[in-house]
């Protein structure tokens, strides 16, 4: 609950109107079933951790997806300059999940030189930039690794600034994000 708190107060600081402020992230693998987003009638975005839908094992699904697909680019390993088509209907572009966690660890420096080529491939959407995140055993800190990825992303076009925050905690949350 601490998180969406935080969220909706997000997203109202920078304009977003309210109905737009409901999304969701959808689990892929075995455990999506055709048309999960689509139960959630009120959400007008949502992700699934993939840079195309397409990605996705949908075996015998005849619905077309929910629209407000938000692709996000997992790490750089996945070659971001080819990997990702958006199409007309994408309005935005999810920089790196978590890179300073130990099961991506992408350090800032590679994230900035990789950065670019996301940005060449978005062609104008909106970027939000890689979701650095709160860990006990990272090598950077959120704000550390942020710092340390504009340091060497000069130049580069970021439109928001994402990061994940796991506590139970409205105030710990609110205070984290003003901190950031």
């Amino acid at each position: 609950m601490g998180i969406l708190i935080a969220v909706a107060v997000m997203l109202a600081m920078l304009g977003v109107t309210e109905g737009y402020k409901k999304g969701i992230g959808i689990s892929g693998g075995n455990s999506y079933i055709c048309g999960d987003e689509q139960a959630f009638t009120t959400a007008h975005w949502w992700y699934d951790w993939r840079m195309n839908q397409e990605e996705r094992q949908l075996k015998n699904c005849t619905n077309k997806p929910k629209p407000g697909y938000v692709p996000l680019v997992w790490g750089h390993k996945q070659n971001a300059a080819t990997k990702f088509n958006l199409t007309d209907d994408i309005n935005y572009v999810l920089g790196f999940n978590e890179p300073n966690h130990q099961i991506v660890d992408i350090t800032p420096y590679t994230a900035a030189m990789h950065w670019k080529a996301i940005e060449t491939r978005a062609h104008g959407k909106v970027l939000v930039s890689p979701a650095a995140a709160p860990c006990g055993h990272c090598q950077y800190d959120t704000i550390a690794w942020l710092d340390e990825f504009f340091r060497n992303c000069t130049g580069c076009r970021v439109n928001h600034i994402a990061t994940h925050a796991y506590w139970c905690n409205a105030d710990k949350i609110m205070s984290f994000l003003k901190h950031m």
